[in-house]
């Protein structure tokens, strides 16, 4: 437990050193600089950060299968082979122990302030996944960044899986304000 907790802790303070006009480039520039950032630290011994690595083999539990939320946001052809339950989507960013299955700490999507709301459902729902499936990530965030309203996250539905999902949470920072973490127990 104290490994995810300076975990989580390092990607705070990497978030709020990115710089103002990261704020305002697209998504990719965005999570660049925040591995950048996150490297300049001294990670707790054998945790990697790794960007976009693919996960083989990784189910999802039946119970998931069922969710509205998962089945809405998640499944597609392009996507997932329901007959094989296998995953093709991988999530932006991943704090783990590379080689051991069951040390995975925090999954990360990063998506600007001007996304929409069906690309935000669509990253919670893959956090779900590698939170609740074969890998068992301990944690998923939503990194939303960038001076626009974020209303989005305000929209019931997400109330919801939040609180179905307490270990996913939504982090909003805009370029010159606090970050804002909301999850199942502090929705807006």
């Amino acid at each position: 437990m104290k490994s995810i907790i300076k975990v989580e802790k390092i990607l705070m303070e990497a978030i709020n050193k990115i710089k103002p006009n990261y704020f305002i480039r697209g998504e990719r520039d965005f999570t660049y600089e925040l591995y950048h950032e996150i490297r300049k630290f001294n990670l707790p011994e054998k945790i990697e950060i790794s960007a976009e690595t693919s996960k083989t083999n990784n189910r999802l539990p039946f119970k998931m299968v069922k969710d509205l939320f998962l089945y809405k946001y998640f499944y597609d052809k392009e996507n997932i082979d329901l007959n094989e339950k296998t995953y093709r989507r991988v999530p932006d960013l991943l704090f783990h122990e590379y080689d051991n299955k069951n040390q995975q700490y925090i999954a990360i999507e990063v998506k600007g302030a001007n996304t929409n709301h069906t690309k935000i459902c669509i990253d919670l729902a893959k956090l779900a996944f590698y939170c609740r499936g074969d890998l068992r990530y301990q944690k998923g965030v939503l990194i939303l960044y960038g001076d626009k309203r974020l209303n989005n996250i305000e929209v019931p539905n997400i109330r919801e899986f939040l609180k179905r999902y307490p270990e996913i949470e939504i982090w909003v920072k805009p370029s010159q304000k606090d970050l804002v973490i909301y999850c199942s127990n502090n929705l807006p």
